[in-house]
């Protein structure tokens, strides 16, 4: 068992200040990482394979930076399982989701792969970390 604590603050400008945290208690995580070349070229998209069977995935975290200047950059993340594609999520910079519901609505039965593609003119390196329940 692995403990991953999340904490974030959620800002609006001359409005409210939402505290947000929690902390999870996954059997296991998996991280990988990927530079992507610019959109268009040649590997500008990859496949990572990251939630083997039977797991139930509790927490997906992306973040998608420009490699010459750490700014958040531009990707298209494609869910899968088997042949089964979930619809495309629009990524600028990070994505969090920590709800093992939703997760595994992404696509049927919950997303083993994820088809990253750069929508961006400068490559970008791509990390995802999945945490998941056995």
């Amino acid at each position: 068992m692995v403990h991953v604590s999340l904490s974030a603050r959620l800002t609006v400008a001359d409005g409210p200040v939402l505290p947000l945290g929690m902390d999870l208690t996954p059997d296991t995580y998996a991280v990988s990482e990927a530079v992507l070349a610019a959109q268009g070229d040649t590997d500008d998209s990859a496949e990572i394979a990251l939630v083997p069977d039977d797991v139930s995935l509790a927490l997906l975290a992306i973040s998608a930076k420009d490699v010459a200047t750490g700014a958040p950059a531009p990707i298209t993340v494609v869910p899968s399982r088997g042949t089964t594609a979930g619809d495309a999520v629009a990524v600028k910079g990070s994505f969090l989701l920590a709800n093992a519901d939703v997760l595994g609505r992404l696509v049927t039965d919950g997303p083993q792969l994820f088809t990253v593609t750069n929508e961006g003119t400068t490559p970008t390196r791509v990390r995802l970390l999945a945490a998941f329940q056995d």
